[in-house]
Formats: C-alpha cells, structure tokens, sequence
C-alpha cells in the first residue's frame, strides 16, 4: 500500500498551512496512481490548495 504526502493551505488564510497523509489502496508508489489520488483529494477539498505532494510506501512494522 502506498500513500500520499500532502502540503496543504486554506485558501481563505494563506498561512494555515498543513500536512496531510492520505492512504491509497495501490500496491506501489507509482506517479500516476499519485496523481490521480492528489487530483480526487483536491477535488473532494475545494477549502484548501495543494502547495506540495509526494507519494511513498507505507511502512509496516514487523
């Protein structure tokens, strides 16, 4: 399972700024898999902006 990175701001105050960790059901981080999820999250938020994304693996302890 991978999941995506988000830096966030409230479009109605720039400076309430945030980071957001969103779980994604694919099995690796690929780019397009990232995209997709950041552009239904951004859809799904009209409140805030994405300033800045990343996607990784989710770490499991073992």
């Amino acid at each position: 399972m991978s999941h995506l990175i988000l830096t966030i701001c409230l479009l109605a105050d720039p400076s309430a700024c945030r980071e957001e960790r969103v779980a994604t059901q694919a099995r690796a981080a690929l780019p397009l898999e990232c995209t997709a999820a950041m552009t239904e999250w951004a859809t799904t938020h009209p409140a805030w902006r994405v300033v800045k994304w990343r996607c990784g693996l989710v770490e499991r302890d073992i």
